[in-house]
């Protein structure tokens, strides 16, 4: 089954992958759709890229190169991830710390104004 890795630059690469990739999915687990594959040729994958697997999109959170195996061959072994991941994308602030604890009850995280300081800040750049 090809797979297409479609990329920031409008660029689109289609892939077989071999029967190592995985795709791993369960409740309160990271969604992973790990690709093996060769390719002739050099091809960067950058932050952002993504690829569709059964309707669903999986990105690629870090910069990936691919290990050179020989002067055309080059293998990839590359995770992409589900949507629950792109979170790590983000920092998420309360008031003035980077953490917090979920250590109290329901009805205390759930006060009017207990996160009134909570903001996203973006991480990729």
């Amino acid at each position: 089954m090809a797979i297409t890795i479609y990329k920031q630059n409008s660029e689109v690469r289609t892939v077989i992958p071999s029967d190592n990739s995985t795709h791993r999915s369960a409740i309160m687990e990271e969604n992973v759709l790990n690709l093996s594959f060769t390719l002739f040729e050099y091809v960067g994958l950058e932050v952002n890229d993504y690829a569709i697997f059964e309707e669903e999109r999986f990105t690629l959170l870090q910069a990936y190169r691919p290990q050179q195996k020989s002067t055309i061959e080059y293998q990839y072994n590359v995770p992409f991830h589900g949507i629950e991941s792109e979170l790590r994308k983000a920092l998420v602030i309360f008031g003035n710390e980077t953490s917090f604890t979920l250590d109290d009850t329901p009805a205390v995280h759930l006060q009017p104004g207990r996160y009134s300081g909570c903001y996203l800040s973006d991480t990729t750049g």
